[in-house]
């Protein structure tokens, strides 16, 4: 079993910025994806009913 290398220094810079990347990636997608469920709700409330287009003489 192989120890961890002792003498790399962590880089708290870094980490900091992928962290705030990351973050920033969920954000956007939480926000896109609420922007998504409410296009599904729309299209729910103004979809016509399915024995509409039956009756429906063309």
């Amino acid at each position: 079993m192989k120890k961890p290398n002792s003498n790399k220094k962590m880089d708290f810079k870094k980490i900091k910025n992928n962290t705030f990347n990351s973050l920033n990636e969920v954000e956007f997608f939480l926000r896109d994806f609420k922007r998504f469920s409410n296009y599904i709700k729309l299209y729910k409330m103004f979809r016509p009913k399915r024995n509409a287009l039956k009756n429906l003489k063309l």
